[in-house]
């Protein structure tokens, strides 16, 4: 069986990846990223117990993807929403490291703001904005969604529901979830910070304005309070 690892970027999929094959040997391809681009804590290392590469076939296989569903297809997903404020501050960060390639000292936080604003209103994004995925994986039939805040607070329970939700009963391979701290040692440009709430430090008040604008309707259908930022930004 497959099925669809979906998520806005950087809303906690690889994460997830990482312990549905920790804990089940599930494996998972992003369409995306050749194998041996992905992150070193998706390849052949302490947190791989089932490698990447094992040609022989598995009864469970994730497909990852941050693009909207496609029309037709009815395989089953789990869908990962964050925080659209986090979401975009981490996005932004990821975009400037590895996508632009940016010297880290000319990533200022005016260029993280003005990245984020871009792609609050970017409109042709593969990925769309953040309330257009999400909506549109909300409305799909046979999609679970999760929040990211829960799999962080509790990652062996949303694991688990995640696996009953796809109908699939599979043997428990290991109880070790990895911490934040053993995978940023493995891969610390991939796994910058983990910190929920980031975005009070970086949003401007018309920033956040202008992000409400285009998602407040979703953020709140997610319960994500309309908190404005609690300090200046920098």
């Amino acid at each position: 069986m497959e099925f669809w690892l979906a998520s806005y970027p950087r809303s906690g999929n690889t994460y997830f990846r990482i312990l549905l094959r920790n804990r089940y040997g599930i494996p998972s391809h992003d369409q995306e990223c050749p194998g041996d681009q992905e992150t070193a804590t998706l390849r052949n290392t302490k947190f791989a117990r089932a490698n990447y590469r094992d040609p022989v076939p598995k009864p469970v296989t994730g497909l990852k993807t941050h693009k909207p569903p496609e029309p037709g297809d009815t395989r089953p997903a789990i869908y990962i929403v964050r925080d659209g404020r986090d979401a975009l501050v981490s996005y932004a960060h990821f975009a400037m490291s590895f996508v632009y390639k940016n010297d880290p000292a000319s990533v200022t936080p005016e260029v993280i703001r003005n990245t984020i604003r871009d792609m609050i209103l970017e409109p042709n994004s593969p990925y769309k904005r953040w309330s257009e995925n999400v909506e549109a994986w909300a409305a799909r039939k046979n999609t679970t969604v999760f929040l990211f805040e829960d799999l962080i607070a509790n990652p062996a329970k949303v694991t688990d529901r995640a696996l009953a939700a796809l109908g699939a009963k599979l043997p428990l391979v290991s109880e070790e979830i990895p911490t934040f701290t053993e995978l940023k040692s493995v891969d610390p440009g991939f796994f910058r910070k983990g910190q929920r709430g980031e975005w009070h430090e970086v949003f401007t008040p018309d920033l956040y304005d202008l992000f409400w604008q285009h998602n407040g309707k979703t953020m709140l259908r997610f319960g994500y309070s309309h908190l404005p930022p609690l300090r200046k930004a920098a």
